[in-house]
This record gives C-alpha cells, sequence and structure tokens, in this order.
C-alpha cells in the first residue's frame, strides 16, 4: 500500500506519469488500464447506478487519506529519532 501510495503522490507532484507509474506497481500498460476502467465504469453504473460509484469513490479516497497519514506519522516520528541520536 505504501508504494502505492509514494506513487500516487509522486504523479500528483509532477515527478512521474501515470504510465510509468503503471509500470513500476505491476507492469501494466496505463492506457490499457484506462480503456479497461471506463467499460468497468459504464457496465457498474448500468448495474449499480450513480450512486454506488460515489461510495466507492469516497471510499478509495478515505483510504489514500488514511495511507498518507500514516506514511506521514511513521516520517515525523523517524525525523524525532534522528534528532535524538
Amino acid at each position: 500500500m505504501k508504494e502505492v501510495t509514494a506513487e500516487i503522490m509522486s504523479v500528483g507532484a509532477g515527478f512521474s506519469t501515470n504510465a510509468d507509474s503503471s509500470i513500476r506497481i505491476n507492469g501494466s500498460d496505463w492506457n490499457h488500464n484506462m480503456d479497461q476502467l471506463s467499460r468497468e465504469e459504464e457496465k457498474r453504473r448500468e448495474v449499480f447506478g450513480t450512486e454506488e460509484q460515489a461510495a466507492l469513490k469516497n471510499t478509495i479516497q478515505e483510504t489514500i487519506r488514511d495511507s498518507m497519514r500514516e506514511m506521514m506519522q511513521e516520517s515525523m516520528q523517524e525525523e524525532k529519532r534522528w534528532e535524538q541520536e
């Protein structure tokens, strides 16, 4: 999870591209992933409607936020340990 969060942050900050991150994470092709995700989202909307889609998106965003918060806390704790040495 940390690797994925790091890739998300790297892309968001402009240090990497989605295509490069896809390769590093699981060796996949980003364009193919987007095409497939588009088809899956369309099917999901047909089956579940848009409310379920919004709930899923919120869950994903919360998970990413929690992971980033955890990484930041770990980083801060590590910095404190270094300062104490």
